[in-house]
């Protein structure tokens, strides 16, 4: 990540590099939540009334162009919507090199008493790219086999709250058509607590939780389709939509689970919902995201020769 500059709005940059890469070897849309996360709030956080600090509320991300995305670098600009008394409201597009706008985002913010908020600006000088893997590596999980669990949603010890939040039924409660084995099979990602993970107010960053989220969601995918059968050169799932509601700050000294269950999923289309919490159970956030079969490349049939006069 580069430092945020300021033109209409804010500006973020971001290199690209190995630790945008995801399951299957190819950059992720995980790598794109802390860049949008900061260019948004940035911009909204200029414009909060005097003496307060914001903090992320919603979260919603479309992706324009599926990655992978040429580099050397892509470019997060937000401008602001909107701002009343207690949020505002910004967009966000990321482009990449070519200059192609690659996702586009809307991120709502909380105006909140400024208590343990660092000012923007004084963070001091950013972190220099390390070599890591992958993003797995960037978030310290050696082993996804070990990371990773799935069982049976009614073997997870979470609240009430957070089962009802992470349950495999449609929002009308009525239970979902994806098939009894898939719909009462959950994955917990558990990713290890560290302080690269903060934000200025001391809570885990909320580009954290998405890129958590993303994982936990297309780990899920993986997994299922896995354990259908998947026929050789199936095409894979990607993710095309993440809408994230934020509850309430997560703990920094904690680890992180993202609990991740299958809503829908259909032969075009897969819903999957994503409660992060800590071990009190207590959720910090919920996602749907949304993944869609990418299309296979159109085959030329050849047609038969007129037969010339």
């Amino acid at each position: 990540m580069g430092s945020v500059s300021w033109d209409e709005g804010a500006r973020v940059p971001m290199r690209t590099g190995p630790w945008m890469l995801g399951l299957d070897g190819e950059q992720t849309v995980a790598a794109l939540g802390v860049m949008i996360d900061d260019a948004a709030g940035m911009e909204v956080h200029r414009h909060r009334p005097p003496g307060a600090g914001s903090v992320t509320a919603e979260l919603s991300v479309d992706v324009v162009v599926p990655p992978p995305w040429p580099g050397p670098e892509l470019i997060a600009r937000a401008r602001l919507l909107g701002a009343g008394e207690a949020d505002g409201t910004a967009r966000c597009e990321v482009t990449a090199a070519t200059g192609q706008v690659v996702a586009v985002a809307t991120g709502r913010f909380r105006f909140v008493a400024a208590v343990g908020v660092v000012p923007p600006g004084s963070e001091g000088e950013p972190i220099p790219p390390a070599e890591h893997r992958d993003i797995l590596d960037v978030l310290g999980i050696a082993d996804l086999a070990d990371a990773l669990r799935l069982r049976p949603a009614a073997d997870l010890a979470l609240t009430a709250a957070a089962r009802h939040t992470a349950g495999s039924h449609s929002p009308d409660g009525s239970v979902s058509d994806t098939g009894a084995g898939i719909a009462n099979t959950v994955a917990r990602l558990v990713v290890p607590p560290s302080p690269t993970w903060g934000n200025d107010g001391g809570s885990v960053h909320g580009g954290v939780l998405f890129a958590g989220s993303e994982l936990a969601a297309a780990a899920l995918a993986h997994e299922t389709v896995e354990a259908a059968g998947a026929e050789p050169g199936q095409a894979a799932e990607q993710t095309t939509s993440i809408r994230m509601n934020f509850l309430r700050p997560a703990v920094l000294a904690e680890p992180l689970m993202f609990t991740a269950s299958t809503c829908h999923r259909g032969r075009a289309v897969a819903v999957y919902r994503v409660t992060s919490h800590g071990p009190a159970g207590k959720p910090y956030t919920i996602a749907t995201i949304t993944r869609a079969r990418a299309p296979r490349p159109h085959r030329r049939i050849a047609r038969p020769r007129q037969p010339t006069a």
